[in-house]
């Protein structure tokens, strides 16, 4: 048994030994409840297996021994344990123990079975002292932080302090935003999920009953050709509805344009839903790759609240670079809402708007959304630009 596999059979094991000591470092009054405990550790294994099942070329191997490979899937798994126990009151030391805990109760376990291959210890330790580093620069940017400002309540005066106390409100909400943001990609792959498992699974399932009726009929009968197009037409959907999952995963915008990519959305999207969508680019907009992926992101959104929610029957995508600001238009003609009717609580609107707006002022820019019920809905996304020469003499 590969120890990826070890580790996901062992899973509960692991995690429950992880916890029963984690608890004996926790701070007082921290309070932490047993699941609060496992619930990082678990994100820490599943990152591990993760990170150990990535094809690794020995160039990528030799990279990543230095600490410095291009796949970093441990990076957030390690940050957010780092946040977790700092928001609790654990010290460096406790982090660093509760790390070497895991690593060693991974492979104890593992040793203990009988299997123990070199190579893949070498990748989960690899993958571990990633994560590891990650928490602890977490914890030394913080302890840096707290020494910068108690350095400023001593030499300045109380004005200062309470500067002081913005700006820890300031950091605190980035905190609350980053979190949101998280929550809002896990949503996102749950729900693509879903998508792979009742559609993907539905066609794989037709598909394969109608290759063991081919396999018992012979190529003269008259049902074998309607059996033989059916097939063929199963296929089909199935490599439309792959690449329709493949772009909601990963859209290649570092390998094109933001419009190209927008295009590519826009019309596979049109073609899974029914939904007539036109894509309309003016201007140039050359734009930095991390705004580009929000944008797109926010374009992905507001499709797939179209097609759940405004039972449309056209869509129109815009994008436009002015002189000092880009321009991203969303309009469909569905049943429109008013703001009454919006959900209050987070777990009922899903990624929705406030995800968009946060995307948007992540790449300071905003969002406003202008709708009313029974006239359709339109969202504005507005990026300033950096001043450009080129930009100023057209």
């Amino acid at each position: 048994m590969s120890l990826p596999e070890f580790i996901r059979a062992h899973h509960e094991e692991i995690i429950r030994e992880f916890a029963a000591f984690a608890k004996t470092l926790m701070p007082p009054g921290a309070g932490m409840t047993d699941a609060e405990l496992r619930d990082h550790a678990s994100e820490l294994l599943t990152a591990v297996v993760a990170d150990m099942s990535l094809r690794q070329t020995p160039g990528e191997r030799d990279r990543k021994s230095q600490g410095r490979g291009s796949a970093r899937t441990m990076e957030a798994s390690g940050r957010l344990h780092a946040v977790d126990r700092i928001e609790h009151g654990y010290a460096f030391e406790a982090v660093l123990a509760e790390f070497r805990a895991l690593r060693a109760s991974v492979l104890r376990l593992y040793e203990d079975s009988g299997a123990f291959d070199l190579r893949e210890v070498r990748r989960f330790n690899e993958a571990i002292d990633e994560s590891l580093a990650e928490s602890m620069h977490q914890f030394a940017r913080q302890t840096d932080l707290l020494r910068q400002e108690l350095n400023a309540n001593a030499e300045k005066n109380t004005s200062l302090v309470a500067e002081i106390r913005d700006r820890r409100a300031a950091e605190e909400k980035i905190t609350a935003l980053f979190r949101r943001l998280v929550s809002a990609q896990d949503e996102e792959r749950r729900r693509i999920a879903r998508n792979i498992h009742d559609e993907l699974g539905q066609a794989m399932t037709a598909l394969k009953m109608n290759l063991e009726a081919l396999d018992g009929t012979a190529p003269s009968t008259e049902l074998f050709p309607t059996l033989l197009h059916r097939s063929q037409a199963l296929v089909r959907d199935l490599d439309r509805a792959i690449d329709f999952l493949t772009s909601e995963l990963r859209p290649a915008i570092d390998e094109v344009s933001l419009s190209t990519a927008l295009g590519h959305l826009v019309r596979s999207w049109s073609e899974r839903f029914g939904i007539a969508a036109e894509f309309v680019t003016k201007g140039e907009h050359p734009l930095p790759p991390d705004v580009q992926e929000h944008l797109y992101r926010v374009t992905q959104e507001a499709l797939h609240n179209v097609a759940k929610h405004a039972a449309a029957n056209h869509v129109s995508v815009m994008v436009e670079g002015r002189a000092a600001e880009f321009v991203l238009l969303i309009e469909d003609d569905g049943r429109g809402f008013s703001e009454d009717d919006t959900p209050r609580r987070p777990q009922e609107r899903g990624l929705g708007l406030t995800s968009m707006r946060e995307r948007a002022a992540i790449v300071g820019g905003s969002l406003t959304v202008e709708s009313a019920v029974g006239q359709g809905t339109s969202i504005y996304v507005r990026v300033n630009l950096p001043h450009s020469p080129a930009r100023s003499q057209s």
